[in-house]
Parts: C-alpha cells; sequence; structure tokens
C-alpha cells in the first residue's frame, strides 16, 4: 500500500507515521526547506500539545460534532500514549499538557527519529504542482518528478504563520478534487486599534476581563493578562475572542472591546474606594493610581479622563475603568495568526477516517479543514487527532479493514 502525505506538519507527520506503523509505503512532500518547523514555534517554544480538558466546546462552533466523534476514534489519552512510545513524557500546567522538556524541538527530534525508523521517504522542497486522480490511485505532479499512490493524504495546513509553510497551497488540491472551501480567515491573532492610539502605553501588561461587541451585541468575552501594545491589543484572552473579532470586521460590524481593568468590584464598590482614596493624595491627580496599575496605564487613563479628581468625577474614573471602551480596526492577519479558520467543511469528510466523502483514497488532516481551537493545546491534538485517524485509514483501506 503506498500513502502519500502531502505537507510535513504535524498532522502530516502523525499521518506519516501512523501510516507506517499500519504496514504502509509512506512518502512525505514537504515544499519548505524541513518538516516540523512549525511544531517548534507553537507554546513558544514549549509545545503544549494537549488539554486535560479536550470537550468539543473550545472548538469553532461549527465543528464541534464533528471533532466529538473523531475523538471516539483518537483521543487525548491516545496522544499521550502514543507520545511516551515516542519518549515524550507529559507535564501538565493548568491543565495545558507540555513535554517534561518544555522544548518542543524534542517534539519534532522524535518524530524525526521515529520518521527515520519507520523508513518513512521524505522529500523536502518539494512542490507540488497538480493531483491527478487515476483510475486506480492518484499521481501528484512536483518539481522533483511524479509520484504515484493508492491513497493521498492532504495535510498541508491552513494560511496561519506562512512563514513556517502554511501559506494555503493546500487548498486547490482538494478543491481540484471537487471539494468546496470556506474562505480562510486568521484565528488566534492579535487585534489592531487606531493608529497609534496607544503609542505612550505600548508594552504594558494588565489583568483584565476582555468583552467584544459587534454592533453593540456582546460576540465574546475571556480573562486573563492583556498585553498592551503600540499596534493594538494581544495576550491570550485577546487571541481567544480574536475569531469572533476577526470574523465581525469582515461581516463590516462595528467593533469594539470593552476591557474591566478591576473585575473584583463592581461600579459602586470602586467609585466609594476611590472617594475615600482621594484623602491621601492631596490633588497629585497624575498618581491617584499608583499601585493599582501599571504607572503608565495609570496615568494614561487619569489623563484620558481629562478633568481634575473630586467625589463626583471618580465616578466616571470607575465607570471608564470597568469598561474601557477599544474600537478594533482590524487583526495582524495571517503573517502573526496562530492558526486558520475556514478551510475545506467538515460534512465533506468522514470523521472516523478522515476519508472524503466526495473522492475515495483521498484524506484530509489538520488545518486544511474547518476545524479550529482555542489556546492551550487544542489545535495541536486535533492535528494528531485528525494526523493519526488519517494515517490508519489510509494505510487500510484497500486491504478492506476498518479504520
Amino acid at each position: 500500500m503506498k500513502v502519500i502525505v502531502i505537507g510535513g506538519g504535524a498532522s502530516g507527520l502523525a499521518a506519516a507515521l501512523a501510516a507506517a506503523e499500519s504496514g504502509a509505503d509512506v512518502t512525505v512532500l514537504e515544499h519548505m526547506n524541513r518538516v516540523g518547523k512549525k511544531i517548534l514555534s507553537t507554546g513558544n517554544g514549549r509545545c503544549n500539545y494537549s488539554n486535560e480538558d479536550l470537550d468539543p466546546a473550545h472548538y469553532n462552533p461549527e465543528s464541534r460534532s464533528f471533532v466529538k466523534t473523531a475523538f471516539t476514534r483518537y483521543s487525548g489519552e491516545d496522544t499521550l500514549a502514543w507520545f511516551r512510545t515516542l519518549g515524550i513524557w507529559p507535564d501538565t500546567e493548568d491543565g495545558r499538557i507540555y513535554p517534561r522538556s518544555h522544548q518542543a524541538a524534542s517534539v519534532l527530534n522524535a518524530f524525526l527519529r521515529e520518521l527515520k525508523y519507520r523508513d518513512v521517504d521524505v522529500h523536502t522542497e518539494c512542490v507540488c504542482s497538480e493531483l491527478v486522480r487515476l483510475d486506480e490511485g492518484f499521481l501528484l505532479r512536483t518539481n522533483q518528478g511524479d509520484f504515484a499512490a493508492d491513497s493521498v493524504i492532504l495535510a498541508a495546513g491552513g494560511k496561519a504563520a506562512p512563514k513556517t509553510g502554511s501559506d494555503g497551497s493546500g487548498y486547490r488540491f482538494a478543491v481540484s478534487l471537487g471539494h468546496s472551501l470556506k474562505t480562510p480567515a486568521p484565528a488566534l491573532v492579535q487585534l489592531e486599534t487606531k493608529k497609534d492610539a496607544f503609542r505612550s502605553i505600548g508594552g504594558t501588561r494588565v489583568n483584565a476581563i476582555v468583552r467584544l461587541f459587534g454592533n453593540g451585541e456582546l460576540l465574546a468575552l475571556d480573562e486573563g493578562e492583556v498585553q498592551i501594545t503600540a499596534y493594538g491589543l494581544s495576550g491570550i484572552p485577546v487571541l481567544q475572542i480574536s475569531r469572533a473579532a476577526v470574523r465581525a470586521l469582515g461581516e463590516k460590524k462595528d467593533v469594539c472591546v470593552l476591557m474591566d481593568l478591576f473585575p473584583e468590584y463592581s461600579v459602586s464598590e470602586l467609585s466609594a474606594a476611590f472617594t475615600e482614596r482621594l484623602i491621601s493624595f492631596h490633588g497629585e491627580d497624575a498618581a491617584f493610581l499608583s499601585g493599582l496599575l501599571p504607572k503608565t496605564l495609570g496615568e494614561y487613563q487619569i489623563r484620558q479622563l481629562g478633568t481634575p479628581l473630586t467625589d463626583g468625577t471618580v465616578i466616571k474614573l470607575a465607570e471608564k475603568l470597568k469598561g474601557w471602551k477599544i474600537p478594533v480596526v482590524g487583526s495582524k492577519g495571517f503573517s502573526d495568526a496562530q492558526v486558520t479558520q475556514g478551510g475545506i467543511p467538515t460534512a465533506e469528510v468522514d470523521p472516523l477516517t478522515m476519508e472524503s466523502r466526495i473522492v475515495p483514497g483521498f484524506y484530509l488532516a489538520g488545518e486544511v479543514l474547518d476545524v479550529d481551537g482555542e489556546c492551550g493545546g487544542y489545535n495541536l491534538q486535533w492535528a494528531f487527532t485528525s494526523g493519526r485517524i488519517a494515517g490508519r485509514s489510509a494505510a487500510r483501506k484497500r486491504a478492506g479493514d476498518s479504520a
């Protein structure tokens, strides 16, 4: 059984190894100069590869039923067990699962060792130009010659972080075989505000509840450390809500973020505390929020208030800090996004095998599908789940075995 995997990222390598373990003759075609490049950047270089809580609610609504079914075939526990066979022990922080080394390179190196052991043929800098469906199998035309296969696994990624190889070039192979494409867009990406809005406070970090609104409707919320930058907003809470923000912006909605900088207080409680606090500051307004917020952010908020602090104006200050409105005008785009939303619709793929419902023998895995998850290991877990299912299924298809 000859299986070709298009793409050498996390899902592609998982698929290749699963197919090889199942007895297939496997070839990986990767257009970059090395495989696994994107793996090295995951989890800030620590490779957060799964999570203790794999509830499908952590994935985009359109894919949840599909993901739930796929997890019955290959779960998070299966991934942990597989990683242990590769020599990777887990270490957990707040539910997020990392290799004990906390080094993404150790995961990639384990994959490379296993590829060599399983005699997987890896071709780098191999650009596929055409995927042809034959009466029996497939033919891939590339800059390194033609490759024939009984089954093909498309694991070429989406469009996020194109420098790592995910440039969207894989979609055209699925479309050429009759699949449709939901327009790809960035997800898990930083948000942009009006130019130079935060030039004076760029680099500030603050804990807050972040609420996203589109045309006045609450679209998403999250809580944690927000990073205020020269271009706008970053940090995990911002990345978590960015999917909805990008979609709303694409729909031409009026998008804004309301940040609650004092979530532990109500407006009335904060106003009362500020009124009492006035006694201690003797008219030194600029320092009024010293010790409560980072210095530059506190001074910025006082300047933005634009009026001397009195018993009356501290109420306005409390209201502002409980609902700091920040218009959102864009995102940092695919170049800075961690994942892609959109892709090949899951309705066109069997979640138990990852085989196309349109083209027998053609499988899809990873980010090329319309599946995207939150921060926390969900996207790598999806890469491994879909890749392992696809690899096993592709290797066994012709023999008549179940996946």
